[in-house]
């Protein structure tokens, strides 16, 4: 079996657990040691390495900001954001319905598609959809006599 070697965390990592940078812990085998945030170290240098990352400010030590938030900004935040939602709420409830930008083809309209080579199949029958509703037929004949008797119904 292998002898456990002694390392310290340069920044954050996990092995086994979370590693704060300065963290002198022990590794079980040589795959295990990664040189983007360890150093292997005497039991000495240990000690010397980790009474150094001490002294360093905390901020300096972690990647996220530290700081303290005092609880009256944040309750402010939460108001703000709570009359933002609710401003969002009363906009999109008294928002116009939305309006096709095109107006609606007639049953003569979509017959002229049915004509046309250029039209594609399912696009003929989305817009005679439109124009029949539910009740469109399957197939294109059924769909053209569909929207001639619709357009010659009075």
């Amino acid at each position: 079996m292998t002898e456990a070697i002694t390392v310290m965390a340069t920044r954050q990592g996990v092995y086994d657990h979370f590693r704060e940078e300065g963290d002198v812990f022990e590794i079980r085998k040589e795959e295990d040691f990664s040189t983007f945030w360890m150093v292997k170290v005497s039991d000495a240098e240990a000690l010397a390495l980790q009474k150094a990352a001490q002294k360093q400010p905390e901020a300096s030590r972690h990647v996220v900001d530290t700081t303290v938030v005092d609880n009256s900004e944040l309750e402010a935040l939460r108001v703000q954001l709570a009359e933002k939602n609710a401003e969002i709420e009363r906009l999109t409830r008294n928002a116009p319905a939305k309006q096709a930008d095109a107006p609606e083809k007639s049953a003569a309209d979509v017959l002229k598609m049915a004509n046309d080579p250029s039209v594609e199949f399912m696009t003929f029958k989305a817009a005679a959809r439109k124009v029949l509703g539910d009740a469109t037929p399957s197939t294109k004949a059924e769909i053209i006599a569909a929207l001639e008797d619709k357009a010659t119904a009075p």
